[in-house]
């Protein structure tokens, strides 16, 4: 998916670049480093557009009017918050045209590499889109900088935790089903478990939180995770004379 931000060129080739400026650190493809500013001509804040560009993002910068004057970049590492601008290592692959002039309204192009689905981590139980629909929140799948989104990807992991543990699962020897094909029942435990660290989160009172014995999961967990868990191993018994 495209970004297009508007800005004002500046053929100054040493940061910072002013408000609503591009600049780059050399001529047309030469460059190497683009600095951008994250307020745009428009008024637009840019901050989270440009510092989330992966690797092999596509970055054009063009002539507002005219797109035989443009010159084309390849990312090729992480963007660099500068608190006022973002600094964007790359490398030239194409240009058109004459170099780009001082004070030229440009458009800045930014195309991110095609989606590829991650693939999910060995001890996945739920997805993302899982937890948002069960929790019935107002979030995307996309979403990961508000503070909901952070506070539900650290959930996500404690619940999945406390679930593994309970099954007694061994990283070195897991089931095969783990991160593959996990049981419904498994997903439905690690759902309840998450919409239980959701809502009581340690300073509810004595009334609202269900209190179990210390350690122990729900009622409602264990009976779905029982047909899974490894039987328990009697503790050895004692006997005097």
């Amino acid at each position: 998916m495209a970004s297009l931000l508007q800005y004002t060129f500046s053929n100054q080739t040493v940061a910072p670049p002013t408000s609503n400026q591009v600049r780059l650190n050399g001529v047309g493809i030469a460059a190497t480093l683009i600095w951008v500013a994250y307020m745009t001509t428009d008024g637009l804040d840019a901050f989270y557009i440009l510092n989330t560009l992966p690797v092999d993002t596509v970055v054009v910068v063009q002539d507002k009017n005219d797109h035989t004057l443009a010159v084309k970049f390849r990312t090729t590492a992480a963007p660099i918050d500068h608190g006022a601008y973002t600094e964007i290592a790359v490398v030239g692959t194409a240009a058109t045209g004459a170099p780009l002039n001082n004070n030229q309204n440009v458009v800045l192009a930014v195309v991110r590499p095609a989606d590829v689905a991650p693939t999910p981590p060995l001890t996945a139980l739920i997805t993302r889109e899982q937890a948002i629909d069960h929790l019935r929140l107002p979030l995307t799948v996309d979403d990961v900088d508000s503070r909901t989104a952070r506070d539900l990807t650290v959930k996500i992991a404690q619940a999945e935790s406390l679930i593994l543990d309970y099954l007694k699962i061994d990283p070195a020897a897991p089931p095969a089903w783990l991160g593959t094909d996990v049981p419904p029942l498994v997903q439905a435990a690690a759902l309840v478990q998450l919409a239980e660290l959701w809502r009581f989160r340690g300073d509810d009172s004595t009334d609202a939180a269900p209190v179990y014995a210390e350690g122990q999961l729900s009622p409602q967990v264990t009976n779905y995770l029982r047909r899974y868990r490894d039987p328990a191993l009697a503790a050895p018994t004692t006997t005097t004379a």
